[in-house]
């Protein structure tokens, strides 16, 4: 088995000490106007652009202190729609600093698509992937190691969107067929355990491995509470392992990083 880095293929035991779920070159302002435009967050200050030199300079820092610290590898999750510089950077970025960097291949949110992703179903999807898998992602020639899904939003029957499926499904049969790891976004709102199994249950009934599976975020997506509008008011994380327990039941990876959970700091004693 081999693990497929931006700069080449390594031996699993070269990996050593390997952050799961990191953004190098992702740019977060497309989200937090998307998000502005929604209402959601208050106005940024400005929006400012880094030029090219002074972001690389700033991430081989970074990822300077994280090699003194023991670390040896990270996966890059920036697929499509997060992404704010080129993809090209990444093996500048990981023969400079030393650190081996494996790149996903997928789709963030609808709202935040390519165009050529734009009206796209699972088959056009996973036909578009398979290409940036075999080519590298935007035709750098950087190749991708893992496929990654987001789950972000649900309808207004409480059930995920379709078009999310459509990219969680295209996602799952490449796992399946090439053997690819598979990362999975889940955003921080109250998806149940018994829909999170659902989700893994699918990606098994198209061949994918669950052991070759990582849910992400997984920490900060089961309330006690029942709407996300609850937990807020409550400030109350309303952790329990039950839950956590009945996904690990079917087999996947979950991945606990703290990712939105940002009332935990404001709780009241």
């Amino acid at each position: 088995m081999k693990v497929r880095t931006v700069c080449g293929d390594i031996a699993p035991e070269e990996l050593g000490f390997t952050l799961i779920h990191e953004h190098v070159i992702q740019d977060i302002m497309p989200v937090y106007r998307a998000a502005y435009d929604q209402g959601a967050v208050p106005p940024p200050e400005e929006f400012t652009d880094v030029k090219s030199d002074s972001y690389i300079d700033f991430i081989l820092n970074e990822l300077k202190l994280y090699k003194e610290a023991g670390g040896n590898s990270l996966c890059e999750c920036s697929v499509y729609g997060l992404a704010g510089r080129p993809y090209e950077d990444l093996k500048k970025i990981s023969e400079a600093s030393g650190i081996n960097i494996i790149l996903g291949t997928g789709i963030f949110r609808n709202d935040l698509r390519p165009e050529e992703f734009a009206g796209k179903e699972e088959n056009e999807i996973k036909e578009l992937l398979d290409k940036s898998i075999d080519n590298g992602v935007e035709d750098s020639g950087v190749l991708p190691g893992f496929v990654k899904a987001a789950m972000n939003f649900l309808d207004k029957n409480g059930g995920f969107l379709q078009d999310e499926i459509d990219v969680f499904r295209a996602c799952a049969r490449i796992s399946a067929k090439r053997d690819m790891p598979m990362q999975v976004h889940l955003s921080t709102r109250p998806f149940n355990a018994d829909q999170i199994v659902e989700l893994v249950e699918m990606a098994k009934s198209l061949g994918a491995d669950p052991k070759r599976i990582n849910l992400c975020h997984t920490d900060g997506v089961i309330l006690k509470q029942a709407s996300l509008a609850e937990h807020i008011r409550d400030r109350d994380i309303g952790f329990s392992i039950e839950p956590h327990k009945k996904i690990l039941d079917t087999g996947v990876n979950l991945s606990f990083d703290g990712f939105g959970n940002v009332f935990t700091n404001t709780q009241e004693n």
